[in-house]
Parts: structure tokens; C-alpha cells; sequence
């Protein structure tokens, strides 16, 4: 069931915290006896949500393990095994250590051909998910990461639910979800393409294309009702401005993501995503050679060794979510087939 074996008590070394959400925290980790270095993504039994519609109940917790086992693409985050203590639920994966994406937004503008690149990472990660029938809703920098050759990686699967035809969950946070899931409107795999779109305008033009910057900055929190309906109305009329130096070819590719009529999106009916890949300005890129691994990469991570890791935060506080505890240095035996 699991790439790893099961780990006794003291074979875990945690070198650092890398990762932190709400619930869970992300560690750089070494098997003392392997020596091989890996990140550990560990969660307190406590932060576990018994309500159905928490990202953090056991039911999505547990989807959430499958999808990453089953994916099985190099452009998905790779699951190596999981495991349980007496108080913590852990998943363990690649270490990717250039960190989030955020890291290569904040240089953007970017060029056609490195916007190309970093799409076309997203677009081959989405066409594997669709062909297992799973919608991601998680495309979000903060849920995509680089690896150490430069390539993408996605991630966050907290939301992520293989459906047959439609779904309905509402999805919170404004920027880069599509307007159905925002306010819970039925929805299917187009609401990723709608993401994408999101994702490709703030590589092209360095900002988000329907958040107010001004506005932005003084609300980062705000997802009130109120907010969120504003916000709705702007996708909604899917007016979209470009700069005049944007080319024409990615101004249209990005307003067919960003169709605010999921029917009309790009994609749209399709099992995979040819119609990105056969778009205009994709003309010339070579999709092989992406998939193989094969294309330079714009950025590629500058590592002084397995322990360096510079691209990721260095504020992060596990111990106020109780996730660095005295039982790290001394845990019991996991057990790999849990949940």
C-alpha cells in the first residue's frame, strides 16, 4: 500500500519546519537509518474536523491520500507512504525544495516562453486528474511547488473530489477560484481551467485579474459575504483587462479560462486538455519533451545540500497549532495502512 516501510520510534529525524497551514505542519525530515532526506506532513489528531464539510475530516483526509497514491505523475505530488501515532496522522513525500510558487510570482511579469513553461506543468498535472475524474479545486501557488530541477508539483488535495458529473461544494478563498465554487454553484473540471487562467494572468501581468490591488492589500482576510459577492459580480461579467503589450494570442487563450460560463471555458466536454495544447499560443512548444522532463526550466533552484532550504519561510510557529511536540524525537511504531 505504501512506498515506505513502517518507521519505529526514534528513525525520524526532523531537521525543520518548512510548511504550515491551519492544521497541518510540513517538515524536512531524515530516516536516520536510510539517511534519505523526505518531507513529513503531520497532523494532530486534535485539528481533525468532524464536520463533512471540513477540507480536515477523516473522509477527505483519506481521498485526499488516494488521489496523491493513484496520481502517479511527474508533475503531482508524490505520496511515499503515510502513517498514524497515538496523536498524529502523518503523510510523507518528496522534499520539493524550491518551496512554493509564490516564489517565482514574485518575479512576475514573465516572458511568453517561461509563462509557456510553468502553464504547461499545471495543464499535464490537470489532464492526469481528469482522467481519473477528479477535480482539484486547489490551483493556487500556495498548493504548487518547485522541485529541485525547476519543475511544478501539484499539490493541496484538501479539496480536491472525483465526481461524475457535477458537484456543488462552496470553496473559499477569492483569488484564484472560479466563481460557481465560490458561492457553491455547481461545478466539474472547468472550475481548474478557470483557476489556470487566474494563474496564467498573474504570470503575464504581475497581478490578479479581478482583485482590486489597493483593495487587496487591506483586506488579504476579508471573506465576508459581503466581499465575496463583490468579487462574484467582477468574475461574473468576465471583463478582464490586459496591458496593451500583452500579445493578443495569450490575452485570448487566458479569457477562455476565464469565461465566466463554465459551458463556454475552454476544455469544456473534453477528457483531456488538447484545446490548451493546440491553442495558438501554444504553436511550437513541444509537449514531448515537457512531458519527458526534457525542457530547461527558467529557474532552477541554486542548493548548497539536501538540507538547504532556503525557499521556504523562515516565520513559521508549529508549536501554536500543537504540531511539534515532545513525542517527535520518540514515536512509535507507524502503522502504514490506516485511513
Amino acid at each position: 500500500m505504501c512506498a515506505t516501510k513502517t518507521f519505529q520510534g526514534g528513525h525520524i529525524n526532523y531537521i525543520k519546519c518548512i510548511g504550515q497551514g491551519t492544521s497541518w505542519g510540513t517538515y524536512l525530515a531524515q530516516h536516520k537509518l536510510s539517511k534519505q532526506y523526505f518531507a513529513v506532513k503531520k497532523l494532530h489528531k486534535k485539528n481533525i474536523d468532524v464536520s463533512k464539510s471540513s477540507h480536515c475530516n477523516m473522509a477527505r483526509l483519506a481521498q485526499c491520500r488516494e488521489l496523491m497514491e493513484s496520481a502517479s505523475n511527474p508533475f503531482v505530488v508524490r505520496i511515499l507512504g503515510s502513517g498514524v501515532t497515538d496523536t498524529h496522522l502523518f503523510m510523507v513525500t518528496d522534499v520539493l525544495y524550491g518551496g512554493e510558487m509564490t516564489n517565482i510570482l514574485k518575479h512576475a511579469p514573465l516572458g511568453i516562453k517561461h509563462s509557456q513553461f510553468y502553464i504547461a506543468n499545471i495543464v499535464l498535472a490537470l489532464e492526469c486528474l481528469r482522467k481519473k475524474n477528479v477535480v482539484s479545486r486547489g490551483v493556487r501557488p500556495e498548493n504548487i511547488f518547485v522541485d529541485s530541477s525547476g519543475y511544478l508539483k501539484l499539490g493541496g488535495f484538501g479539496w480536491a473530489k472525483k465526481i461524475r458529473e457535477k458537484t456543488y461544494t462552496r470553496i473559499t478563498g477569492m483569488d484564484y477560484t472560479s466563481p460557481e465554487c465560490l458561492v457553491g454553484h455547481e461545478h466539474d473540471y472547468t472550475a481548474d481551467i478557470w483557476s489556470l487562467g487566474a494563474l496564467l494572468y498573474h504570470l503575464s501581468v504581475g497581478s490578479l485579474p479581478f482583485t482590486d490591488t489597493s483593495h487587496a492589500r487591506r483586506n488579504r482576510q476579508d471573506n465576508s459575504q459581503e466581499q465575496i459577492q463583490m468579487t462574484y459580480n467582477l468574475m461574473r461579467k468576465g471583463l478582464v483587462g490586459f496591458p496593451l503589450t500583452l500579445p493578443v494570442k495569450q490575452q485570448n487563450i487566458i479569457k477562455l479560462m476565464l469565461d465566466p460560463f463554465a459551458d463556454q471555458r475552454i476544455t469544456h466536454g473534453e477528457d483531456d486538455l488538447k484545446d490548451i495544447k493546440k491553442h495558438p499560443w501554444y504553436v511550437g512548444f513541444d509537449w514531448k519533451a515537457m512531458e519527458d522532463g526534457l525542457l530547461d526550466a527558467p529557474w532552477v533552484p541554486r542548493l548548497k545540500g539536501p538540507e538547504d532550504i532556503q525557499y521556504f519561510r523562515d516565520d513559521l510557529k508549529p508549536e501554536r497549532a500543537g504540531l511539534w511536540g515532545k513525542d517527535d524525537a520518540e514515536l512509535s511504531e507507524w502503522e502504514p495502512d490506516f485511513w
